[in-house]
């Protein structure tokens, strides 16, 4: 097997300028994912659990 690497200077500093975003709406979607199981919560250690 034989593996060519190749680093692309302007794809590296695309990737760097959508990373801010990226890490941003990832952090939005799990604080949404938080308050919506947060919104109903478990009344008993098994649906806690589940």
């Amino acid at each position: 097997m034989r593996f060519l690497i190749v680093h692309s200077d302007s794809l590296a500093a695309l990737f760097e300028a959508q990373l801010k975003g990226r890490l941003a709406a990832e952090q939005m979607g799990v604080a949404a994912a938080v308050v919506r199981v947060n919104r109903k919560p478990a009344s008993c250690e098994h649906e806690a659990l589940g």
